[in-house]
């Protein structure tokens, strides 16, 4: 899959537009993700997709185009214990970082929240 476009509050994946936060793998797309706390990132929010998160090794969180999610500390100890290729930051930058990875032969999970 590829990141064609991304502006705030929508990406094109592949030629499909989305408006909601969502999951993406070399795979598929995960829609409509949301979060517990809203702007907060907790390791219970990524409880379904641990496995999928294990097996591809490289994390990627875009924390909105004004970086208002914040990562928690669970969550973050989650990431290092399992020793995860992990970058955060900005939503536009993260969906570079994205497209990069697999084209460099990644298989990177990316947790996208697309507004504020």
């Amino acid at each position: 899959m590829k990141i064609n476009f991304f502006e705030h509050g929508k990406i094109e994946i592949d030629g499909i537009v989305y408006t909601n936060d969502l999951i993406i793998s070399p795979e598929k797309v995960i829609k409509d993700w949301r979060r517990k706390k809203g702007h907060r990132l907790l390791k219970e929010d990524i409880e379904r997709y641990k496995e999928m998160i294990l097996n591809s090794g490289y994390l990627l969180c875009g924390c909105g185009t004004s970086k208002k999610v914040k990562l928690d500390k669970e969550f973050l100890e989650w990431v290092k214990i399992n020793d995860l290729i992990f970058f955060h930051g900005e939503t536009g930058s993260i969906t570079k970082l994205y497209n990069e990875a697999v084209e460099r032969g990644h298989k990177p999970i990316a947790l996208l929240h697309l507004t504020c």
